[in-house]
């Protein structure tokens, strides 16, 4: 009975290492086949592709699910990359271009307005300040002439109340005359002189007369100047009598007004006393 036992016992030892042998080997490759796969997903450019992506890379090389799934997880997070992204382009040259088309603008009507109003505006300022300048120098010329001409019309009105006062002069030899004689002669001198003028007015020449009809007719078409505000004044002063007035004045009512206050006044009473009635009548009387 031994020896079977004997021959049995080894082909069982047998057996079980060949069983341990594949399973060794097995967790020799599962385990260099976790380490490939960890190392591959740990690179940058695996690491930073999708979940889901490198989930069926992992199956299609040989990996279950769970052992896919904490490989992943095991990963560290992707880094971003060094490069960023390059800036916004500078306004600098849109801001410097919007700048000249505004200048170029205000430089083109600048020119423009210049052009219209050397065209058209300025002549007519120009016509018109020399039209001002020659109306002024007319009325000098034509004041300076009136003024010399009645310097010439006095002149001439003083030489001919002058001509008008001398005596005459009588012809032939000149007498001899007392003392008594020249006073006498002097007294009658100024009282004819005297007598002369008053009787006979001074001979104003055609000439004066006739400037002095163009004074008057100039003077008459000049337009008088009248205060600004004379109508306004005399208005308010007109509004503040009637103000016054009104103001100050009994009160006189017409006839008419006083019949309708009287009826109003019987209207009134009327009224009251029929409220009172029916007060008095409203409230109970007391039994005897």
């Amino acid at each position: 009975m031994s020896k079977p036992d004997n021959s049995s016992s080894p082909s069982t030892s047998t057996q079980s290492v060949q069983e341990s042998l594949p399973a060794s080997v097995d967790d020799q490759k599962r385990a260099e086949l976790l380490a490939k796969a960890r190392a591959f997903l740990q690179t940058p450019g695996v690491n930073s592709q999708d979940v889901a992506a490198r989930r069926e890379f992992l199956k299609e090389k040989g990996l279950s699910i769970e052992d896919a799934e904490q490989l992943i997880s095991e990963c560290p997070p992707p880094i971003p990359p060094r490069t960023y992204p390059r800036p916004a382009p500078s306004k600098l040259p849109i801001i410097l271009y919007a700048t000249f088309k505004l200048l170029l603008l205000l430089t083109g009507a600048s020119v423009v307005s210049a052009a219209m109003y050397f065209t058209y505006i300025y002549p007519k300022l120009a016509a018109s300040f020399g039209a001002r300048a020659k109306l002024a120098n007319h009325q000098t010329g034509l004041l300076k002439t009136l003024q010399g001409q009645t310097e010439k019309a006095r002149q001439a009105q003083r030489a001919s109340d002058f001509s008008s006062q001398a005596p005459p002069k009588e012809q032939g030899e000149n007498p001899v005359v007392s003392v008594e004689d020249t006073t006498v002669s002097l007294e009658e001198g100024t009282t004819a002189g005297k007598t002369q003028d008053d009787s006979t007015p001074a001979t104003v020449p055609k000439s004066d007369l006739e400037l002095l009809q163009a004074l008057r007719r100039l003077k008459d078409a000049i337009p008088r100047r009248k205060p600004t505000y004379a109508a306004t004044l005399q208005d308010m002063s007109d509004m503040t009598a009637l103000i016054a007035s009104k103001m100050y004045a009994p009160k006189v009512h017409s006839p008419i007004e006083g019949e309708v206050r009287k009826e109003l006044r019987a209207a009134k009473g009327l009224l009251l006393n029929r409220k009172t009635f029916t007060a008095v009548k409203s409230t109970p009387g007391t039994p005897v």
